[in-house]
C-alpha cells in the first residue's frame, strides 16, 4: 500500500532535506539513521528504491561572473486583481559574455566524494560555503525573489580561490583519487580564481518524488 499524501510529503521532504545537506557536509549518526529510515519507509510503501536513483542521479554546477539580475515580466490577469493576488517577482540573470556563464554536471556519489576529498584535506569548515547547494535555482531559467536573495548570499571568489590555494596537499590527494578528480578540483580552483561564483542545484536529485 503507497504512503497517503501527508507522508509522502513529510517522507520526501525528508529525504531531499537530508541529501541535499549531505552534498556539503557528512551527516551526525543521528541523521544517517533518520535518513536510512526514510529510504526503508519509500521501500516498503512504494517500492521505489530511491538510494540507488539518488546515486545515480546529477547536480547541475553553475558558474557565473559579471551577472545582473533583470527583472522578469510576468502577466497579472483579471482575476489576479480581482482576488488581489500577490504579485510575484521574477529575474533572469543577464551576463557581460558568453563566457560569463558555465555549467557542468557531477554525479551524485562522485559529488559526494569531492566533499569527502575535501574534508581530508581540511576544508571541512568552509567548504559549506565555499560550494553551497540550492534546489531549483537554475540560471537558465527564471528566478524567483528568494533564489536571487540566496544567489547574492555567495562567497566571494577570491575566498574560495585562496582557499584552495593554501591547502597545499588538494591536487596530490586529488590526483592520488583519479583524473577525474583532480579534473573536478582544477576547474573549480581556475574559475574561481577568474572571478566565478559557483554554486550546485540539486534539482535533478528528486525528480523519483
Amino acid at each position: 500500500m503507497g504512503m497517503n499524501k501527508a507522508d509522502r510529503i513529510r517522507v520526501y521532504d525528508g529525504i531531499e532535506e537530508l541529501q541535499t545537506q549531505e552534498l556539503t557536509r557528512s551527516l551526525s549518526i543521528d541523521e544517517r539513521q533518520e535518513l536510512d529510515d526514510l529510504y526503508e519507509e519509500v521501500w516498503e510503501k512504494d517500492r521505489l528504491d530511491c538510494k540507488q536513483s539518488l546515486q545515480e542521479s546529477y547536480i547541475n554546477l553553475f558558474a557565473f561572473r559579471n551577472g545582473t539580475m533583470v527583472d522578469e515580466p510576468v502577466k497579472y490577469g483579471l482575476m489576479d486583481r480581482v482576488l488581489q493576488r500577490e504579485r510575484r517577482e521574477f529575474y533572469r540573470i543577464s551576463v557581460s559574455e558568453e563566457e560569463d556563464l558555465h555549467e557542468d554536471r557531477w554525479q551524485f556519489s562522485f559529488t559526494l566524494e569531492v566533499r569527502e576529498l575535501i574534508e581530508q584535506a581540511g576544508l571541512e569548515r568552509e567548504w559549506p560555503q565555499m560550494l553551497p547547494v540550492n534546489v531549483g535555482s537554475d540560471l537558465w531559467d527564471v528566478l524567483k525573489k528568494e533564489e536571487v536573495t540566496w544567489l547574492q548570499q555567495l562567497p566571494k571568489p577570491s575566498w574560495c580561490y585562496m582557499k584552495m590555494v593554501e591547502t597545499a596537499e588538494l591536487e596530490r590527494l586529488a590526483a592520488d583519487h583519479s583524473e577525474d578528480m583532480l579534473d573536478a578540483i582544477k576547474w573549480l580552483k581556475k574559475l574561481w580564481g577568474e572571478g566565478y561564483q559557483i554554486y550546485g542545484d540539486a534539482i535533478d536529485l528528486f525528480y523519483f518524488s
